[in-house]
């Protein structure tokens, strides 16, 4: 196999996700542990990963580029994600990494895509993190509301209503009013089922990323996302 593949990651949330694709897109295998807690990514991500890469042949060096899930989310995973990318970018200079964060991947999932997602996640300490969006078809991400950390008792939820509301199974029962939204379908993250990795590569795919080098990637764990932008044909993988 000499064609450059592709790694997708994503260790942010409860899931332990990810996804190895060739040039084409093609899936080698993937890594999708639901029993795998945040606080045990660290614990399962090597071996899993090394395990995966074993059963398909691929050697670290094949890998061109890694897509990578830099939250909002738990805290400990995505440090663990980071470290993981650190490691690789050292082990093989070349490599090119590419950051997303968890309000497109979730609001770009098929089912949702050209729909206004609100997207709530847990911030802890009584907290949520919360915005509005849009992901074309093309790939293309509309803020209609930039992301912002909120009180769980002051939250609005016809300000913050759109097509479908994405919400972190955490917040269940916590959040006022829980559901209340007239017309907007309520959905939690793990009866969505998004697959974080096949979205990160559907997103490449359609030249939406910006390349960072690996030293700068940082961890989003509040507010502003890292909010990506097309890239030139240029990449790893590209002509």
């Amino acid at each position: 196999m000499t064609k450059p593949l592709t790694l997708a990651l994503d260790t942010t949330m409860a899931r332990l996700q990810v996804g190895l694709y060739t040039q084409a897109g093609e899936s080698l295998g993937c890594i999708n542990q639901t029993d795998a807690r945040q606080r045990h990514h660290s614990a399962v991500l090597l071996p899993r990963l090394a395990e995966m890469m074993a059963q398909h042949a691929v050697a670290p060096d094949q890998v061109g580029c890694i897509l990578v899930n830099i939250g909002p989310g738990s805290f400990t995973g995505i440090r663990t994600g980071l470290t993981m990318v650190r490691i690789w970018a050292q082990v093989v200079p070349e490599v090119v990494c590419i950051p997303f964060n968890t309000f497109e991947l979730l609001a770009a999932a098929p089912p949702y895509r050209g729909l206004n997602v609100t997207v709530l996640l847990n911030a802890y300490r009584q907290q949520h993190m919360v915005a509005r969006l849009c992901v074309a078809k093309t790939g293309q991400v509309v803020w209609h509301q930039a992301p912002l950390i909120e009180p769980n008792a002051g939250l609005d939820w016809a300000r913050w209503a759109g097509d479908v509301c994405l919400v972190e199974d955490s917040l269940v029962g916590v959040l006022p009013t829980w559901g209340d939204i007239p017309g907007v379908k309520v959905v939690t993250v793990d009866e969505a089922a998004v697959f974080t990795p096949a979205v990160m590569m559907a997103l490449y795919q359609a030249d939406h990323g910006q390349v960072v080098p690996w030293a700068q990637l940082l961890p989003n764990y509040v507010q502003q996302p890292h909010i990506t932008q097309p890239v030139a044909k240029t990449r790893a993988g590209k002509s």
